[in-house]
Protein backbone atom coordinates (compact mmCIF):
# COMPACT_ATOMS: atom_id res chain seq x y z
CA UNK A 1 0.00 0.00 0.00
CA UNK A 2 1.00 3.63 -0.46
CA UNK A 3 2.91 5.03 2.53
CA UNK A 4 3.09 8.78 2.01
CA UNK A 5 1.58 12.03 3.24
CA UNK A 6 -0.53 12.48 0.04
CA UNK A 7 -1.98 8.97 0.48
CA UNK A 8 -2.81 9.71 4.13
CA UNK A 9 -4.49 12.98 3.13
CA UNK A 10 -6.48 11.20 0.42
CA UNK A 11 -7.81 8.61 2.89
CA UNK A 12 -8.64 11.38 5.37
CA UNK A 13 -10.69 13.17 2.71
CA UNK A 14 -12.62 10.00 1.89
CA UNK A 15 -13.35 9.46 5.58
CA UNK A 16 -14.56 13.04 5.96
CA UNK A 17 -16.98 12.60 3.07
CA UNK A 18 -18.41 9.35 4.47
CA UNK A 19 -18.71 10.76 7.99
CA UNK A 20 -20.75 13.64 6.58
CA UNK A 21 -23.48 11.24 5.42
CA UNK A 22 -26.39 11.57 7.85
CA UNK A 23 -27.78 8.06 7.39
CA UNK A 24 -25.12 5.79 5.86
CA UNK A 25 -26.13 2.40 4.50
CA UNK A 26 -24.37 -0.83 5.45
CA UNK A 27 -21.97 -0.68 2.51
CA UNK A 28 -20.94 2.85 3.46
CA UNK A 29 -20.44 1.81 7.08
CA UNK A 30 -18.18 -1.05 5.99
CA UNK A 31 -16.26 1.26 3.69
CA UNK A 32 -15.78 3.76 6.52
CA UNK A 33 -14.51 1.03 8.83
CA UNK A 34 -12.09 -0.20 6.17
CA UNK A 35 -10.84 3.33 5.51
CA UNK A 36 -10.25 3.92 9.21
CA UNK A 37 -8.13 0.77 9.35
CA UNK A 38 -6.26 1.90 6.25
CA UNK A 39 -5.66 5.35 7.71
CA UNK A 40 -4.29 3.85 10.90
CA UNK A 41 -1.96 1.53 8.97
CA UNK A 42 -0.64 4.34 6.75
CA UNK A 43 -0.25 6.74 9.67
CA UNK A 44 1.80 4.40 11.88
CA UNK A 45 3.89 3.16 8.96
CA UNK A 46 4.59 6.74 7.91
CA UNK A 47 5.49 7.69 11.47
CA UNK A 48 7.78 4.67 11.68
CA UNK A 49 9.38 5.75 8.41
CA UNK A 50 10.07 9.29 9.65
CA UNK A 51 11.47 8.13 12.98
CA UNK A 52 13.76 5.59 11.36
CA UNK A 53 15.01 8.34 9.05
CA UNK A 54 15.70 10.56 12.07
CA UNK A 55 13.21 13.19 10.90
CA UNK A 56 11.76 13.92 14.34
CA UNK A 57 10.29 17.25 13.23
CA UNK A 58 8.11 15.56 10.61
CA UNK A 59 7.24 12.79 13.08
CA UNK A 60 6.07 15.40 15.57
CA UNK A 61 4.10 17.17 12.82
CA UNK A 62 2.32 13.90 11.98
CA UNK A 63 1.38 13.31 15.60
CA UNK A 64 0.22 16.91 16.02
CA UNK A 65 -1.96 16.78 12.91
CA UNK A 66 -3.49 13.44 13.95
CA UNK A 67 -4.77 15.03 17.14
CA UNK A 68 -6.13 11.81 18.63
CA UNK A 69 -5.50 10.98 22.28
CA UNK A 70 -3.11 8.16 21.41
CA UNK A 71 -1.24 10.52 19.08
CA UNK A 72 -1.05 13.14 21.84
CA UNK A 73 0.32 10.54 24.26
CA UNK A 74 2.94 9.51 21.74
CA UNK A 75 3.87 13.12 21.06
CA UNK A 76 4.37 13.74 24.79
CA UNK A 77 6.51 10.60 24.93
CA UNK A 78 8.59 11.70 21.92
CA UNK A 79 9.16 15.18 23.38
CA UNK A 80 10.18 13.61 26.68
CA UNK A 81 12.50 11.14 24.98
CA UNK A 82 14.22 13.98 23.14
CA UNK A 83 14.72 15.90 26.40
CA UNK A 84 12.26 18.69 25.57
CA UNK A 85 10.61 18.54 28.98
CA UNK A 86 9.04 22.01 28.82
CA UNK A 87 7.27 21.26 25.54
CA UNK A 88 6.17 17.88 26.91
CA UNK A 89 4.73 19.57 30.01
CA UNK A 90 2.85 22.12 27.90
CA UNK A 91 1.31 19.33 25.84
CA UNK A 92 0.45 17.46 29.03
CA UNK A 93 -1.30 20.54 30.41
CA UNK A 94 -3.52 20.61 27.32
CA UNK A 95 -4.19 16.87 27.26
CA UNK A 96 -7.91 16.11 27.81
CA UNK A 97 -9.20 14.81 31.14
CA UNK A 98 -12.18 12.76 29.99
CA UNK A 99 -11.85 9.71 32.25
CA UNK A 100 -9.80 8.24 35.09
CA UNK A 101 -7.19 6.83 32.74
CA UNK A 102 -6.61 10.30 31.29
CA UNK A 103 -6.25 11.77 34.78
CA UNK A 104 -3.83 9.06 35.86
CA UNK A 105 -1.82 9.37 32.66
CA UNK A 106 -1.42 13.09 33.27
CA UNK A 107 -0.50 12.60 36.92
CA UNK A 108 2.10 9.90 36.22
CA UNK A 109 3.62 11.75 33.27
CA UNK A 110 3.79 15.00 35.27
CA UNK A 111 5.60 13.11 38.03
CA UNK A 112 8.05 11.61 35.52
CA UNK A 113 8.73 15.01 33.95
CA UNK A 114 9.40 16.46 37.38
CA UNK A 115 11.78 13.57 38.11
CA UNK A 116 13.67 14.18 34.87
CA UNK A 117 13.77 17.96 35.32
CA UNK A 118 14.91 17.87 38.96
CA UNK A 119 17.33 15.00 38.33
CA UNK A 120 19.44 14.31 41.46
CA UNK A 121 17.33 16.57 43.69
CA UNK A 122 14.08 14.68 42.99
CA UNK A 123 12.38 13.10 45.99
CA UNK A 124 9.32 10.86 45.68
CA UNK A 125 6.69 12.27 48.04
CA UNK A 126 4.44 9.83 49.98
CA UNK A 127 1.34 11.05 48.11
CA UNK A 128 3.05 10.49 44.76
CA UNK A 129 4.18 7.01 45.83
CA UNK A 130 0.61 6.13 46.80
CA UNK A 131 -0.60 7.38 43.41
CA UNK A 132 1.93 5.23 41.56
CA UNK A 133 1.01 2.08 43.47
CA UNK A 134 -2.72 2.70 42.90
CA UNK A 135 -2.25 3.21 39.16
CA UNK A 136 0.23 0.31 38.86
CA UNK A 137 -2.31 -2.05 40.37
CA UNK A 138 -5.08 -1.01 37.99
CA UNK A 139 -6.13 -2.36 34.59
CA UNK A 140 -5.72 1.04 32.93
CA UNK A 141 -3.29 1.84 30.13
CA UNK A 142 -1.39 4.11 32.51
CA UNK A 143 -0.43 1.14 34.69
CA UNK A 144 2.67 0.35 32.60
CA UNK A 145 4.04 3.87 33.12
CA UNK A 146 3.43 3.71 36.87
CA UNK A 147 5.09 0.30 37.12
CA UNK A 148 8.10 1.57 35.21
CA UNK A 149 8.56 4.47 37.62
CA UNK A 150 8.10 2.24 40.68
CA UNK A 151 10.70 -0.16 39.34
CA UNK A 152 13.10 2.71 38.73
CA UNK A 153 12.48 4.60 41.97
CA UNK A 154 11.61 1.81 44.41
CA UNK A 155 13.16 -1.29 42.85
CA UNK A 156 9.76 -2.94 42.48
CA UNK A 157 9.31 -5.98 40.24
CA UNK A 158 5.90 -6.84 38.86
CA UNK A 159 4.60 -10.20 37.69
CA UNK A 160 3.68 -10.42 34.01
CA UNK A 161 0.11 -9.41 33.19
CA UNK A 162 -2.04 -12.39 32.29
CA UNK A 163 -5.47 -12.21 30.68
CA UNK A 164 -8.26 -12.73 33.16
CA UNK A 165 -9.53 -16.13 31.98
CA UNK A 166 -11.18 -18.42 34.57
CA UNK A 167 -9.49 -21.75 35.18
CA UNK A 168 -12.65 -23.64 34.32
CA UNK A 169 -12.75 -21.86 30.96
CA UNK A 170 -9.13 -22.72 30.27
CA UNK A 171 -9.92 -26.41 30.81
CA UNK A 172 -13.24 -26.38 28.99
CA UNK A 173 -13.77 -28.83 26.15
CA UNK A 174 -14.02 -27.24 22.75
CA UNK A 175 -12.41 -23.95 23.82
CA UNK A 176 -10.39 -22.44 20.96
CA UNK A 177 -6.67 -23.16 21.34
CA UNK A 178 -5.85 -19.44 21.27
CA UNK A 179 -7.81 -18.86 24.50
CA UNK A 180 -6.25 -21.89 26.21
CA UNK A 181 -2.79 -20.64 25.31
CA UNK A 182 -3.22 -17.06 26.56
CA UNK A 183 -1.50 -17.77 29.85
CA UNK A 184 1.47 -19.26 28.04
CA UNK A 185 2.28 -15.87 26.48
CA UNK A 186 4.26 -14.04 29.16
CA UNK A 187 6.90 -11.33 29.48
CA UNK A 188 9.00 -11.25 32.65
CA UNK A 189 10.30 -9.61 34.71
CA UNK A 190 8.09 -6.64 33.96
CA UNK A 191 9.52 -4.04 34.25
CA UNK A 192 12.93 -5.47 33.36
CA UNK A 193 16.34 -3.90 33.74
CA UNK A 194 18.15 -4.19 30.45
CA UNK A 195 16.28 -7.27 29.25
CA UNK A 196 13.08 -9.30 29.52
CA UNK A 197 12.16 -12.86 28.63
CA UNK A 198 9.26 -13.56 26.29
CA UNK A 199 7.58 -16.95 26.73
CA UNK A 200 5.49 -18.09 23.78
CA UNK A 201 2.56 -20.50 23.59
CA UNK A 202 3.32 -23.87 22.04
CA UNK A 203 4.04 -23.23 18.36
CA UNK A 204 2.52 -25.68 15.90
CA UNK A 205 3.90 -26.02 12.41
CA UNK A 206 0.54 -25.39 10.75
CA UNK A 207 -0.20 -22.21 12.74
CA UNK A 208 2.61 -19.74 11.89
CA UNK A 209 3.03 -16.92 14.38
CA UNK A 210 4.86 -13.63 14.28
CA UNK A 211 6.01 -11.37 17.12
CA UNK A 212 5.87 -7.61 16.61
CA UNK A 213 7.16 -5.14 19.21
CA UNK A 214 6.30 -1.43 19.13
CA UNK A 215 7.73 1.36 21.26
CA UNK A 216 5.76 4.21 22.81
CA UNK A 217 5.85 6.26 19.59
CA UNK A 218 4.26 3.43 17.64
CA UNK A 219 7.50 2.54 15.88
CA UNK A 220 7.93 -1.15 15.17
CA UNK A 221 11.29 -2.10 16.68
CA UNK A 222 11.10 -5.87 16.19
CA UNK A 223 9.40 -8.22 13.75
CA UNK A 224 10.23 -11.94 13.77
CA UNK A 225 8.85 -15.47 13.60
CA UNK A 226 9.55 -17.21 16.95
CA UNK A 227 11.19 -20.59 16.56
CA UNK A 228 11.59 -21.51 20.22
CA UNK A 229 9.62 -21.41 23.47
CA UNK A 230 11.41 -18.33 24.84
CA UNK A 231 13.15 -15.23 23.53
CA UNK A 232 15.34 -12.62 25.24
CA UNK A 233 14.59 -8.99 24.35
CA UNK A 234 17.31 -6.58 25.41
CA UNK A 235 17.81 -2.83 25.34
CA UNK A 236 20.66 -3.15 22.83
CA UNK A 237 18.12 -4.45 20.32
CA UNK A 238 14.98 -2.39 20.99
CA UNK A 239 16.07 0.40 23.37
CA UNK A 240 14.49 1.51 26.65
CA UNK A 241 10.94 2.53 27.55
CA UNK A 242 7.38 1.23 27.33
CA UNK A 243 6.68 -1.36 24.63
CA UNK A 244 3.75 -3.36 23.27
CA UNK A 245 4.41 -6.93 22.16
CA UNK A 246 1.84 -8.30 19.70
CA UNK A 247 1.68 -11.99 18.84
CA UNK A 248 0.00 -12.57 15.49
CA UNK A 249 -1.39 -15.85 14.22
CA UNK A 250 -2.27 -16.40 10.56
CA UNK A 251 -1.77 -12.68 9.94
CA UNK A 252 -4.22 -11.61 12.68
CA UNK A 253 -3.50 -10.26 16.16
CA UNK A 254 -4.01 -13.03 18.73
CA UNK A 255 -2.51 -11.61 21.94
CA UNK A 256 -0.74 -8.49 23.19
CA UNK A 257 1.18 -7.52 26.31
CA UNK A 258 2.77 -4.29 27.48
CA UNK A 259 6.20 -4.29 29.11
CA UNK A 260 8.84 -1.84 30.28
CA UNK A 261 12.62 -1.91 29.79
CA UNK A 262 14.60 0.20 32.22
CA UNK A 263 18.22 1.31 32.14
Amino acid sequence: SCISKPCLNSVNQQITLLEAIAHPNEAQKRELEQLNHERSAIFWALLDQELNAGDYTEAENLLTEAGSKIAQRNLIGLKTKRGNYLAAQQLLNNYPSEDNDDLNFKAVQALNLRRLSESQSFVLAPADETLLYNVAGSKMLSAAYARGLLSLLKGEQFKPELPDIPEEALNAEGLPSTAREYRSFQIYPNPGRGEVTVKFPFIEVDTPRRLEVYNITGTRVLDLVPDSETLILDSATIGFGVFTAILCQDGQEAMRLKFVLLK
